[in-house]
């Protein structure tokens, strides 16, 4: 039994090793997997690639209660925001105090 165990592990190894190498450069195949690298231009921005305009110190109105997260209006435009105090009431003024590709920190002005 161990001899056919191990000559079915040994069997698999080599199996694999094979298609490894071989598989992939079958045209048939290849409609079956992803592509190694993405298009230029698609995917994620890199930090520094696109500039954007930073909303630091907008000043705005909260439209729900910030406990300590919810939404606030600033220049027209809903954004959801995290207060840096623990809760700020609908209807108080914020100001935006810092922002990262996660959250947007607001004050209470």
């Amino acid at each position: 039994p161990a001899a056919g165990v191990s000559a079915g592990l040994l069997g698999s190894i080599l199996a694999m090793s094979l298609m490894m190498k071989y598989l992939p450069k079958v045209p048939f195949v290849n409609r079956y997997f992803l592509p190694g690298a993405l298009a230029e231009g698609a995917g994620f921005v890199v930090d520094g690639e696109e500039e954007e305009e930073s909303r630091v110190g907008w000043t705005g109105e909260a439209v729900t209660d910030l406990k300590p997260s919810g939404k606030a209006v600033f220049q027209g435009e809903e954004i959801d925001v995290t207060a840096e105090d623990s809760f700020l009431a609908a209807g108080e003024q914020v100001r935006i105090v810092s922002e990262d590709a996660m959250r947007v920190v607001v004050r209470k002005v």
